[in-house]
């Protein structure tokens, strides 16, 4: 799938809503595969990174925001950057801290 095919398919805001609700809803097995994703990352964070005030984050194609949620309170400052819109919309719903591109 190309770029532009990718970002077509999120474009409105209904579309990146039905990504998280449906792909990541609370019971669905992707939640429960970012449940333990965020547990490794939040982890090897601290292990890596005791000093976290002055370490900044990219979370690159973040789509909805949902690992840039979890990692924005491990570190000094969390950026966001996706090609959509749409998606990004959703990202700043998420979290308080971050900037997105």
């Amino acid at each position: 799938m190309s770029a532009r095919a990718y970002r077509d398919e999120f474009e409105t805001a209904a579309a990146a809503a039905r990504y998280d609700e449906v792909g990541y809803g609370v019971d669905s097995y992707w939640s429960l595969l970012h449940q333990i994703e965020s547990e490794i990352i939040l982890g090897r964070i601290r292990e890596l990174f005791p000093e976290r005030e002055s370490l900044s984050a990219l979370d690159f194609a973040c789509g909805t925001g949902r690992m840039t949620a979890v990692i924005e309170n491990a570190v000094g400052r969390c950026f966001g950057m996706d090609i959509n819109a749409a998606m990004l919309v959703r990202a700043k719903q998420k979290t308080s801290k971050s900037h997105y591109i």
